[in-house]
């Protein structure tokens, strides 16, 4: 069995390491973060996180040997999602494999007589009490905590979906997008790129990239990247 790395070091990276071995028996052998990261904030070779080690992302290869392990990148929201983003693609620089976490306690129609009900993507995070209804397709890198997407909508890659977030169907939603606990989205609906839905807002037209929408009394708001990665990081 090959050993399971989580990439990060945050409340939620433990509370999938928990959920992990706890709900579905997988055992994480350890934590990483790029050596820059690690050299900034001070932690060498000794380090330790959670009750496990804390290794070199970029020597993961020597310590374990190629192709012996998976990494579970299990960074936050932060920067509009960006930041998972660009470990993803460090991962795929390496030659790492990208693993994908789905709860059992999560409900996701894979197969129903050899059709496939729903694509997934690689990287891909589904905590307890996630739903993806059939139909349905997502890309790389999506976070899912405990929310809805219903049947036929198309998910693009690196978005953040909160507890109790919920989708109608036939919706479809691009990139880097961060969707608040509560909130809601109507059929048919678009959502472009890098657009922030705070909680409990309830979207009934189409966003365009860069789009604040909050509640009450729905408020949108195109602005840009920056502005809107300094709201997020700061809720």
């Amino acid at each position: 069995m090959k050993k399971v790395i989580i990439l990060g070091l945050t409340n939620v990276a433990r509370i999938l390491r928990y959920e992990m071995q706890k709900d579905a028996g997988i055992y994480t052998e350890s934590y990483c973060l790029t050596s820059d990261y690690m050299k900034k904030h001070g932690l060498d070779k000794s380090a330790r996180f959670d009750d496990r080690p804390v290794v070199p992302f970029e020597h993961l290869n020597e310590i374990y040997g190629c192709g012996n392990f998976k990494v579970i990148i299990m960074v936050g929201y932060s920067n509009m999602n960006s930041g998972r983003e660009e470990l993803f693609q460090k991962c795929d620089k390496y030659g790492y494999e990208i693993g994908s976490y789905i709860s059992p306690y999560a409900r996701i129609d894979y197969r129903e007589e050899d059709v496939c009900a729903v694509r997934l993507g690689r990287g891909n995070i589904f905590f307890e009490g996630s739903r993806i209804s059939p139909f349905t397709e997502l890309g790389d890198g999506n976070i899912v905590v405990g929310a809805t997407i219903e049947h036929n909508s198309k998910v693009g890659n690196f978005n953040w979906f909160a507890r109790n977030f919920t989708t109608a169907g036939e919706v479809k939603i691009g990139n880097n997008n961060f969707f608040g606990v509560g909130a809601s989205i109507r059929d048919k609906i678009i959502v472009g790129n890098y657009c922030l839905i705070g909680a409990g807002a309830g979207v009934e037209h189409n966003l365009e990239d860069c789009t604040l929408a909050q509640s009450p009394k729905l408020r949108t708001k195109i602005t840009n990247r920056s502005t809107l990665s300094f709201l997020l990081n700061n809720e």
